[in-house]
């Protein structure tokens, strides 16, 4: 269901907008870029349709001729929905099963890489191989 940019009030998506439509619920222009289904922000021009003139004030009525109002509505909805699905597809693509290890694993891994051959490797900090042995008393 769309909605209205400004004020988040639903509009019905088949709702033909003429150039001079305003919202009924806050009045704004409906016909503005903010309104469209082409608006993105971070698109040159601010705009995905390649023909489309420069507008200088996104947020007020303009004469484009490529106007479809946005059916995801309210504020920025189709830029923040292709964000999201791109951010978690790239989380997905890096994300690994193995389980990260624990810093004393890490440690013990890499001391093993520059260990001389045929040596034991060194006890981690909280094994009990770590601990000087005390001296006896007798």
């Amino acid at each position: 269901m769309s909605a209205c940019h400004f004020c988040g009030a639903p509009l019905d998506p088949k709702m033909r907008i003429v150039k001079d439509a305003v919202c009924t619920a806050c009045g704004r222009d409906l016909h503005a870029c903010v309104q469209c289904r082409h608006y993105d922000r971070h698109a040159h021009n601010q705009c995905r349709e390649p023909l489309a003139e420069w507008v200088t004030d996104r947020e007020r009525r303009n004469f484009c001729d490529y106007f479809g109002l946005n059916p995801a509505g309210g504020r920025g909805a189709g830029v923040l929905d292709r964000e999201q699905n791109a951010r978690s597809k790239l989380n997905s693509f890096f994300k690994t099963d193995a389980p990260k290890p624990g810093p004393g694993e890490a440690r013990s891994k890499l001391d093993s890489l520059f260990k001389p051959p045929g040596s034991k490797p060194p006890a981690s900090p909280g094994s009990p191989e770590s601990k000087s042995p005390e001296p006896d008393d007798e």
